[in-house]
């Protein structure tokens, strides 16, 4: 496959979390891809993990298979531990399954982070151009990813985890001091 050239700012869809037009900033300065997210809860069922989150605040909540936690540091040098899902995005159109983190970005100008290990896969940007391919478009379009939960509120087997009880697709044992034994 040869090079995509995309501008520093593109159109960009996530069909998989139902978010079919966004603004992404492709950030050669990221080493990992962020999208905006807020009130978000970890979970675990019977059919593994989870994370739950709402793009806006009164928005839908959204449900999506956590595929792992990850350090990330900020701008500022600061570190956190942000929960990481694996979906598909829709880019200059191609189709690229990526590894996104989740994480309040109201502060910042762009919702969508797209960081280097996405663009090493055969994009190149010209910083002195934005949008170069037209919005993508879902419709029509069927996912390459597993099936989305929808509904959890009602099921007692659900429960919330914080970062320490997940270790591996395993819970933790965690300690009354919060320090996994």
């Amino acid at each position: 496959m040869r090079e995509t050239i995309v501008g520093w700012r593109e159109w960009a869809a996530l069909p998989d979390i139902g978010i079919e037009r966004l603004r992404a900033k492709l950030d050669t300065g990221a080493h990992t891809s962020s999208l905006h997210a807020i009130d978000i809860e970890p979970i675990e069922s019977s059919l593994g993990f989870f994370i739950r989150f709402r793009l806006d605040e009164g928005g839908p909540r959204r449900l999506q298979r956590l595929h792992c936690w990850r350090s990330v540091r900020d701008a500022g040098g600061h570190s956190s531990l942000r929960p990481v899902i694996r979906t598909e995005l829709l880019l200059a159109d191609r189709s690229i399954k990526i590894d996104l983190c989740l994480a309040d970005r109201s502060r910042m100008r762009h919702r969508l982070i797209i960081g280097r290990r996405v663009l090493r896969q055969r994009f190149t940007i010209d910083c002195s151009v934005e949008n170069l391919h037209q919005p993508n478009t879902t419709s029509g379009l069927l996912s390459r990813s597993g099936q989305t939960l929808t509904k959890t509120t009602s099921n007692p087997s659900i429960h919330r985890l914080s970062p320490v009880d997940y270790n591996l697709g395993q819970r933790a044992k965690v300690g009354a001091s919060g320090i996994r034994r």
